[in-house]
């Protein structure tokens, strides 16, 4: 092992291993087919190439040249290198034996371009239409004599009978009335144009009194017509609709202002939703909408949207929109509960490409494309808005026609990935060199032991541990002793003999004095529970 092998390089490859290790044994071989990769290296008087081999069944084991596993004994395989791209838009292209391609269950679809459609969702409910309901009520007094529509949810028109009220005032009303019309047609026939205009003003203002009273022109002309003055007067429907509210009785006393029927016009109706501010760009006034409901399957009703409103909702934090839809089959029932469909066209020649095809870091967004022969590679992406179907908007790398990959990419990018740092370690030449390569090597515990995170402290001065078994998070390792075969944590004093170039910690101080005593014994036995441990 070389002292300088660096901690940052050793965690790219160990954070590689364990990527590919995770993806099981099918896909391991993964990493077994390829070519020599081309190395650059960091002065002119280092090697133009060199060629790395690694294990099909663990990756983590790199060295020059040909060689055996030391855990699992088969023999190394050549690492295939990456490629530009040509056109220089991506490196970092990967070739994979066809039939791993199907083993592991690569899909691709075609890149292709169409219109982005946005679907925002919202749960509604049904109410009247505020502009379409009306409050009967009365402006004189009196006592209910019979009621015509006695209930509830029954449907009326304008002009249908709602009671008899029995009012002495409109009884007297009548009376003014017809005395009122005799004395303008028997003084028109005589009695000079002033007295005539006064009499008359005295007629219209006793009319216009019952017409307050919604007391109709039928109503007046019958009363012309049969001179009869009627104790009760038939109080009628100004509006049309359903009688949603009741508040009559026959024989109760109503004064002037009691409200007697809520009448609302159902032939149009209102739905409330709510949506998040983050959908607000698409929906504008008088957009269209789609409402189902749960009782009609298959069945949906087509309205627009006519209010959004102007602030937000301080406790559910959402924006209230409301819709409108026609009802004239009375199918749509106030306090019902339906589902709002609001569709908007974004683009209507957008580059698309299926939301499973992209590999989202936080930091970046990657796609692998399909270049045919078993040859991928991972191209970073511009994202714009995600749209109905499973896709999403593609403003840059990528062109239409080309093939994406639906399925394994994470295989892809581990691969990728791993072929990074392959290439990061051969520009650092052969001090970078995995500790697999050290004749003797126990394998993959070593190789994750001198850990340097950026900002944290090198642990036991960056010298790798021969008898490692595995680095915490926080840093702390584990070892086997050598002799006794035990587990335990070691910390910066222990005691530790450097053996190869590297450091063997122990349980006791009697164990060190044994492998002291013997080191190639111990070194042998420790070798082989290493690798036991590995299988």
């Amino acid at each position: 092992m070389n002292a300088n092998f660096t901690s940052s390089r050793t965690i790219g490859i160990a954070a590689a291993g364990i990527l590919l290790f995770v993806g099981g044994v099918g896909a391991g071989h993964l990493l077994s087919r390829g070519a020599a990769e081309e190395t650059h290296g960091r002065s002119a008087v280092r090697e133009a190439k060199k060629e790395l081999y690694t294990c099909g069944m663990h990756p983590n084991v790199i060295q020059e040249g040909p060689g055996i596993c030391p855990i699992c004994h088969m023999a190394l395989v050549p690492v295939r290198g990456s490629a530009p791209e040509e056109g220089g838009r991506a490196e970092g292209t990967i070739t994979i034996d066809p039939e791993v391609v199907r083993n592991i269950g690569v899909r691709t679809e075609t890149v292709g371009r169409g219109p982005l459609m946005k679907t925002i969702r919202a749960t509604g409910l049904v109410v009247e239409d505020e502009t379409r309901v009306g409050i009967v009520n009365l402006k004189v007094d009196g006592w209910i004599e019979k009621v015509y529509v006695d209930e509830t949810g029954r449907s009326v028109k304008k002009g249908d009978p709602l009671i008899e009220i029995d009012s002495p005032q409109l009884a007297i009303t009548q009376e003014e009335y017809l005395i009122a019309l005799d004395n303008l047609r028997r003084l028109e026939e005589s009695a000079p144009a002033e007295i005539v205009s006064a009499a008359r003003q005295t007629f219209e203002s006793t009319r216009r009194r019952l017409l307050y009273w919604n007391i109709t022109d039928e109503q007046i002309a019958d009363l012309e017509r049969t001179r009869e003055v009627r104790r009760t007067m038939t109080l009628r429907s100004p509006f049309t609709g359903v009688v949603t509210m009741k508040d009559v009785l026959p024989g109760s006393r109503v004064m002037p202002g009691t409200n007697l029927y809520r009448i609302a016009d159902l032939g149009v109706v209102w739905v409330q939703a709510s949506v998040f501010d983050a959908d607000l760009p698409f929906i504008s006034l008088g957009q269209t909408a789609t409402m189902t409901l749960s009782f009609l399957p298959g069945r949906g009703f087509d309205g627009r949207v006519t209010f959004l409103s102007p602030v937000l909702d301080p406790i559910t934090r959402d924006l209230k929109i409301r819709l409108e839809f026609p009802n004239e089959k009375g199918e749509l029932k106030p306090g019902m509960y339906a589902d709002v469909r609001i569709e908007s066209v974004l683009d209507d020649n957008a580059v698309l490409v299926p939301a499973e095809a992209v590999i989202r870091s936080g930091k970046r967004d990657v796609v692998f494309l399909s270049k045919g022969e078993g040859r991928f590679a991972p191209v970073e992406v511009l994202l714009g808005a995600s749209g109905s179907g499973g896709v999403v908007q593609v403003l840059s790398g990528v062109l239409s026609g080309e093939q994406v990959v639906t399925s394994a990419q994470f295989l892809l990018d581990s691969e990728s990935s791993f072929r990074e740092a392959v290439k990061k370690m051969m520009e650092g030449g052969p001090s970078a060199l995995s500790p697999a390569g050290v004749p003797g090597h126990a394998g993959p515990a070593a190789l994750s032991v001198s850990v340097s995170a950026p900002g944290e402290r090198p642990l036991f001065q960056g010298e790798p541990v021969r008898n490692a078994l595995s680095v915490a998070s926080d840093g702390s390792i584990t070892i086997l002793c050598p002799v006794m075969k035990n587990e335990r944590t070691i910390a910066p004093g222990d005691i530790y003999s450097t053996h190869q170039g590297m450091r063997v910690y122990y349980c006791c101080p009697g164990c060190q004095a044994d492998f002291d005593a013997d080191p190639e014994r111990y070194l042998a036995e420790l070798d082989a529970a290493l690798a036991a441990r590995a299988k």
